[in-house]
């Protein structure tokens, strides 16, 4: 008996502790039923379902997200409208009032009344001052300088507006955090095509960025942060010679970004991946190749795949030893990658498999004149699997030397390269050494138009 008490006891408690585990989200769609509703919440660079159900008859719904989440997230009705929240709060209240044609929405949360109110009053000032700037120059030519001075006034009292909003906003809440995050990394843009003057301050503000802090990774506006402002360093720093100045402002972002997640290796890998790829993506290879030497000198345990990529750019930098690769039968009587002759050759590993090479070899092919006259050529290893793809692989691109062992990525002559993507393409020159490495067809043909290799 003392036991089924105990037993009874423990089961009230758990539902009284899971009742209270989460927070509740309202909807009511004005008596629209059956339309489906998903509530997601953000992490990192990512995106999550909280929870999902359909409007009841009334129109009505009940959604949950975890308590102790505190962040921007959205809803999607029936796929077709997506609205962004602030989650935050115990109990959130929505009510769409006209969820066909305008899709109004009315609150009951403090956090997201906040929200609208700002970007209400952000949108009006930001009119405003749009159209002064506008007529500004006209005024500073003119011989009127009360008007002159009376413009300049208007736009200083809306700045001041401006910062005076921010300022007002109740610290408790979420979105004294994540309003101003927000518009820096929104005007962002702006201060690289309008507001030159601009650049140091949100340079500097990057800089006192936590990286390590929850609410900015429940932001959703990581990813838009991370290209913002390394756009804004390529922006920065493009009038240098090699982009020197764009690789020490990008450099010095990365240094501060591992500072602020040191000791965390969740968070360094989630961070140093996404970096990687945007350098790569934006062709940033000393900023991806900087990155790479502090993750793997640092004390982060690497993924497996994050380390691989990045030992690349140790293992293949620029002047170092190019591998060799031995061939199990000869091609075109050479027995290794080193004894093929000529200034230059072009190691490109891709795949009959891979849509994104079948799109770049050709372009690549139809190069041989240009890749000819600067002493280039070209040794192909395709990561095919059977013989049948290779011999037509290599049928149609006739002109260049074929090499594979039909083991797809765990070919040799990939681990050797620390081959992860196709195609990869890398030059190497009549000493064996790695001469340059390129992101793309386009990237290699722009190298060669603009007489980059040395004769």
């Amino acid at each position: 008996m003392y036991m089924k008490r105990v037993i009874i006891v423990f089961i009230s408690l758990l539902i009284h502790y899971t009742s209270f585990a989460v927070n509740n989200l309202k909807i009511d769609l004005d008596g629209v039923p059956d339309v489906n509703i998903t509530l997601y919440g953000f992490q990192g660079f990512s995106t999550f379902k909280f929870d999902e159900g359909k409007t009841d008859e009334n129109g009505t719904l009940k959604l949950t997200f975890d308590k102790d989440y505190k962040g921007a997230g959205f809803i999607d009705v029936d796929g077709q409208n997506q609205l962004l929240l602030i989650l935050a709060e115990e109990n959130i209240k929505i009510t769409f009032n006209d969820i066909f044609n305008n899709f109004e929405v009315t609150f009951d949360s403090r956090e997201n009344i906040e929200f609208e109110n700002y970007i209400q009053e952000r949108s009006i000032t930001d009119a405003k001052l749009s159209g002064l700037k506008y007529v500004l120059p006209y005024y500073e030519e003119s011989s009127s300088k009360r008007s002159l001075r009376f413009i300049n006034n208007e736009i200083k009292n809306l700045k001041e507006r401006q910062a005076k909003n921010l300022e007002n906003l109740d610290k408790s809440l979420y979105v004294s955090y994540y309003i101003p995050i927000r518009t820096y990394v929104e005007n962002i843009p702006v201060t690289i095509n309008r507001y030159w003057h601009r650049v140091e301050q949100d340079l500097l503000y990057f800089h006192e960025i936590d990286f390590s802090d929850k609410r900015l990774l429940h932001s959703g506006i990581l990813e838009r942060l991370m290209e913002n402002y390394v756009v804004l360093c390529e922006s920065a720093g493009s009038g240098t010679p090699d982009l020197d100045s764009v690789y020490v402002l990008i450099n010095a972002a990365t240094d501060h970004l591992l500072a602020t997640v040191e000791g965390e290796d969740d968070l360094l890998n989630l961070y140093a991946n996404h970096l990687f790829n945007l350098f790569e993506k934006r062709s940033l290879f000393r900023a991806a190749e900087y990155l790479s030497n502090q993750m793997l000198d640092g004390a982060c345990e690497l993924e497996s795949g994050l380390e691989r990529k990045m030992q690349q750019y140790r293992a293949m930098k620029k002047g170092n030893p190019a591998p060799d690769v031995n061939f199990s039968s000869p091609v075109r009587g050479y027995e290794s990658l080193h004894e093929i002759p000529g200034d230059y050759r072009l190691i490109v590993f891709w795949a009959s498999w891979c849509n994104h090479c079948m799109e770049e070899i050709p372009s690549l092919y139809n190069m041989n004149s240009l890749l000819s006259e600067n002493g280039v050529k070209v040794v192909s290893f395709p990561l095919e699997y059977d013989k049948e793809s290779y011999n037509q692989v290599s049928s149609h691109f006739s002109d260049w030397l074929h090499y594979s062992d039909f083991k797809g990525w765990e070919s040799e002559s990939a681990e050797l390269y620390y081959v992860f993507a196709t195609p990869t393409i890398y030059l190497v020159d009549s000493e064996d050494n790695i001469y340059w490495r390129f992101n793309s067809v386009s990237h290699l043909e722009s190298f060669l138009q603009n007489n980059m290799l040395k004769k």
